[in-house]
């Protein structure tokens, strides 16, 4: 008890000293990191970090004197030569203590770094600065010891929608490799991607690609991991998993129920297709009660019942949505509606009062939705009365001189004035959609081939824009064709061959097809296979 009371104020005092050492230390190793201009942190030199050594000296001078003074009342008191040798090993006590300080100091030091680095790189994501995130994110893979897959996951989603597909790609496949199993959300991107990827007839490796990643992408409780269980149960010719995987979905999101009902009504399974379209009436009927404003549950409901064939019922539902708001995907909606109605018109020239009518409305909610000028045209061609074609041009040139999608009803108008033969006015139009829309693909393939088909001077110009607009859409057998075309008019019928022959075997009935390529294999001196094209174009 006298031990205890005779070293009380000593250990009060040690206390004191160590507490303010701590709380100095504290202070000094996380200070506010600060950053430049360029979001780079700016790092605090090792030598600057050692300039609080100097702060904390005289406490380590008072604990020294404090631990001297204590020896000779010590319960445990050293005595002669032991005592010598602790005061000599004394300094070496200390300078060890002073660099295992030093070493935490660095350490919780660059701790602070990397959490800044983490924290600043997800601010700039929030706020959709992806420029700025992918560089922080960058940082942070350099300055940090362990890179985490979180972080890594982080910074490949920043270069990704900074620009850098590439970067980003590489390090989603590091995350995400094909024979071992990685970072869960990584796997799910790659199942994303090679669900996209995969053609209309699939190879036995990208189903098995597909697999292996949807196997490591986590549980089953997300809504687009079903979604793309579903997608591959379907490519492999598995139905039944297919829509068990969409029923899960459904549960998530009752708008997968109208996909739902259609893969039941693709198995025969009409019985199936009607319960879940009449669950789903209901369902989306009590959303849109309880939240007008819902127009995604809005529409899904005039879908529906659309596919309960109680279109009179889909209109009304759309057109009082049109009242609260008219906001663009209730637009849209409506103008697929009615496009709808027209389809099962079948565009029958007898049926044109009706038809032209609800592409008119449709033109009027929605002037930017291309399938309403595709069909314009389909209708267009179908007619035979000046009158009812005329009515047609009206519509578009109102579009124009409305300023509606301009270049779209020029483009429109220039396609159907071909029709009817009238080349000038065609081309003047043609040319107008043109310079309000140059990167529009078809518009460069449709004044491509009128170029070159109606003025033997403009071939060059023409070949041009055929070539941009087979770059945007490689696919595109009419590009392709147009390009050919346009070779076979300057002379280069090897390259006209190697065009024509895109996608052949889709058009081996097409007649005209088949005279360009036996004229093109004539010139170059094969007459065989010339002969049977010119056979097959008759």
């Amino acid at each position: 008890m006298l031990d205890f009371l005779r070293d009380l104020p000593l250990n009060i005092l040690r206390a004191f000293s160590e507490t303010l050492e701590w709380a100095l230390m504290s202070f000094v190793s996380h200070a506010d990191i600060q950053t430049d201009d360029e979001g780079n942190i700016i790092r605090r030199p090792i030598w600057k970090t050692l300039l609080f050594l100097p702060v904390l000296l005289p406490i380590w001078i008072f604990k020294i004197c404090l631990a001297i003074v204590m020896f000779p009342f010590a319960a445990f008191s050293f005595e002669g030569e032991r005592r010598t040798r602790f005061l000599y090993g004394l300094p070496a006590l200390v300078g060890i203590l002073t660099t295992l300080v030093v070493s935490l100091v660095i350490f919780f030091s660059q701790e602070t770094v990397t959490a800044r680095y983490v924290t600043l790189m997800q601010t700039a994501m929030q706020a959709g600065d992806y420029k700025l995130a992918s560089t922080l994110g960058g940082r942070l893979m350099s300055e940090s010891t362990e890179r985490k897959p979180e972080l890594a996951y982080q910074y490949a989603m920043a270069l990704a929608r900074s620009g850098d597909a590439a970067k980003a790609t590489s390090i989603i496949h590091s995350l995400a490799p094909e024979k071992t199993i990685g970072f869960a959300p990584a796997h799910h991107m790659r199942a994303v991607q090679a669900s996209q990827t995969l053609g209309p007839s699939p190879t036995e490796e990208q189903l098995a690609t597909l697999r292996w990643h949807l196997d490591n992408s986590g549980g089953t409780e997300n809504e687009q991991i079903l979604l793309l269980w579903a997608n591959y149960y379907n490519r492999i010719g598995q139905p039944a998993p297919a829509i068990n995987r969409m029923e899960q979905a459904a549960k998530l999101n009752p708008t997968h129920l109208i996909t739902l009902a259609q893969m039941f009504k693709a198995t025969g399974n009409d019985a199936g297709a009607n319960r879940t379209l009449e669950y789903g009436k209901e369902t989306f009927k009590r959303i849109v009660e309880k939240e007008p404003l819902n127009s995604q549950a809005r529409i899904s409901l005039a879908l529906t019942l659309a596919q309960l064939s109680q279109l009179d019922e889909a209109e009304k539902v759309l057109q009082s949505g049109l009242k609260i708001s008219k906001g663009p995907d209730i637009m849209r909606a409506l103008s697929d509606f009615y496009l709808l109605k027209f389809d099962m018109t079948n565009a029958k020239p007898s049926g044109f009062r009706e038809s032209f009518d609800y592409l008119d409305r449709a033109i009027r909610l929605d002037a930017n939705y291309t399938p309403i000028y595709e069909r314009l045209i389909r209708l267009y061609g179908m007619l035979k009365s000046d009158e009812e074609r005329d009515e047609i041009i009206r519509l578009l040139e109102e579009m124009i001189v409305d300023g509606k999608n301009a270049a779209t009803a020029h483009f429109t108008l220039g396609s159907i004035l071909t029709l009817s033969g009238k080349s000038e006015d065609s081309l003047y139009h043609l040319q107008k959609a043109f310079v309000l829309s140059p990167n529009m693909p078809v518009v460069c393939n449709n004044l491509a081939w009128l170029l070159a088909t109606t003025d033997a001077t403009k071939l060059d110009e023409a070949l041009q824009l055929s070539q941009q607009a087979v770059k945007a859409v490689p696919k595109s057998v009419n590009f392709h064709d147009t390009l050919g075309t346009i070779l076979l008019l300057k002379g280069d019928n090897e390259g006209a061959i190697l065009e024509l022959e895109f996608g052949l075997d889709q058009r081996n009935s097409d007649k005209q097809l088949h005279a360009k390529l036996a004229k093109a294999y004539d010139a170059i001196g094969k007459k065989e296979i010339a002969k049977m094209h010119f056979e097959k174009s008759k």
